[in-house]
């Protein structure tokens, strides 16, 4: 049996070999070459890309750490002066505490149940 060529064109001619659909593609060294360096820049851009990404969450990273530490210290400020305000000297300072005086004797009322004279 002699075995079946497809073919593009529509006649056949005996003895006369057309081409197939099927190409027979060949690798010699340059194409080898030229196709590892396709992957190595393939793979190149996607290390970049990665790298790139992680460089940027690590920016955005310290960029949150300053700004944790720099609410740190405002906060700290912040209870600094409540402490100061809460202080027995500033209490004693203020006009309301200077109007109060010294009660000489003391006035006890005793606690009558209702409508009982």
């Amino acid at each position: 049996m002699t075995p079946l060529n497809l073919t593009r064109s529509r006649a056949t001619t005996r003895g006369i070999r057309r081409r197939t659909l099927i190409r027979r593609i060949e690798f010699g060294p340059r194409a080898i070459v030229l196709v590892t360096i396709v992957l190595v820049c393939v793979v190149s851009l996607l290390y970049l890309a990665e790298f790139n990404e992680i460089a940027t969450e690590g920016v955005i990273i310290d960029s949150l750490k300053s700004q944790r530490d720099r609410l740190i210290i405002e906060n700290e400020v912040w209870n600094m002066r409540i402490s100061d305000v809460k202080s027995l000297d500033v209490i004693q300072s203020t006009g309301k505490v200077r109007g109060m005086v010294f009660v000489d004797e003391f006035l006890y009322i005793k606690d009558e149940p209702a409508g009982e004279e």
